[in-house]
């Protein structure tokens, strides 16, 4: 059998007080030696986003980003 190398975890509240997923994933990331990737696709319409608040889309994309690596 071939080593695990990466561990990837889906995100869907970076916001959330707890997660547990992230913290058992980090278990076996750190007792096999692998490297830990954290992934979150947006969760809300870009439609009803850019509605309430006039951004552009490129705007909208990195302001989400930062805010996402931030929680994460």
């Amino acid at each position: 059998m071939r080593p695990i190398r990466r561990i990837l975890v889906a995100v869907k509240d970076p916001e959330a007080r707890a997660l547990p997923a992230i913290r058992k994933a980090a278990q076996l990331a750190r007792a096999c030696g692998a490297q830990l990737e954290l992934f979150h696709a947006l969760s809300k319409p870009w439609r009803k986003i850019r509605d309430a608040h006039g951004s552009t889309l490129n705007k909208f994309r990195n302001e989400g980003r930062h805010e996402c690596r931030q929680h994460l």
